[in-house]
């Protein structure tokens, strides 16, 4: 006669390198009041053939052909687009 399986728990998620992490929730920072605006801004930029990479405080770099160019904040990014020749840049 054999005893029944024990379930073993793996401390996985809740081990100590976990503490600060919330569970199912994407952590990452947001842009106060970008949203549509600056989805639509990468959009352009993209058709345009450039990457818009979007750094950890709130800032962008954008690159082509090896190339790259900082801008520090969604209005420079702005600026950037208007220099670029892009159409449409939203407010």
């Amino acid at each position: 006669m054999s005893a029944a399986p024990q379930k073993v728990e793996s401390p996985g998620c809740q081990s100590e390198a976990f503490a600060n992490h919330s569970h199912n929730v994407v952590d990452f920072a947001t842009i106060p009041g970008a949203g549509k605006a600056l989805a639509t801004l990468k959009a352009q930029f993209a058709s345009a053939g450039h990457q818009v990479h979007v750094g950890g405080n709130d800032d962008f770099i954008v690159t082509r052909w090896g190339m790259s160019r900082y801008c520090e904040n969604l209005t420079a990014l702005r600026r950037f687009a208007l220099v670029l020749g892009i159409a449409n840049v939203p407010n």
